[in-house]
């Protein structure tokens, strides 16, 4: 399936999202907002966790792995910051403060996850494209041992 590798992050936090919002609840206006502002920190641990599946990985950009997944760490005691202050913003009822506070960290989380799914993929490609490498060379050399006991 094509973007796949798109289609089940976001499913996932989808997924995520609807189970909090809606597991033994009724959903009201303020309950869904605070669900919503939680939500980066949903897209910020997801994005360290492609992290490490990128650094799991292996390959010759390990320690680029470790830099971003340090990074987002750092990154994501901010981004709990922002969600606990745009809740008790939007509870001492300044509506306009904390959609300003859930954008900025809506835009940050967008940006690392989008980083970190690229990193990964971008790793996959390169796998792949090892793999058939490997896999050519050794058919070559198949095909010349063949050619070479014949004669």
């Amino acid at each position: 399936m094509k973007h796949l590798e798109l289609i089940l992050p976001i499913a996932l936090l989808f997924l995520s999202f609807l189970l909090k919002l809606m597991i033994d609840r009724s959903v009201k206006a303020p309950i869904a907002i605070k669900a919503i502002c939680e939500l980066p920190v949903d897209m910020i641990f997801l994005s360290i966790s492609f992290l490490i599946a990128f650094i799991i990985s292996g390959g010759e950009n390990r320690n680029d792995g470790l830099v971003y997944w340090t990074i987002y760490l750092i990154l994501s005691i901010g981004i709990v910051f922002l969600w606990r202050r745009s809740i008790s913003v939007y509870e001492k009822g300044n509506n306009k403060s904390w959609l300003v506070l859930l954008s900025v960290n809506l835009f940050v989380t967008l940006i690392c996850l989008v980083v970190s799914i690229t990193l990964l993929i971008n790793t996959g490609e390169m796998n792949t494209k090892l793999n058939e490498a490997q896999t050519s060379q050794s058919d070559q050399s198949h095909n010349i041992e063949s050619h070479g006991t014949t004669n």
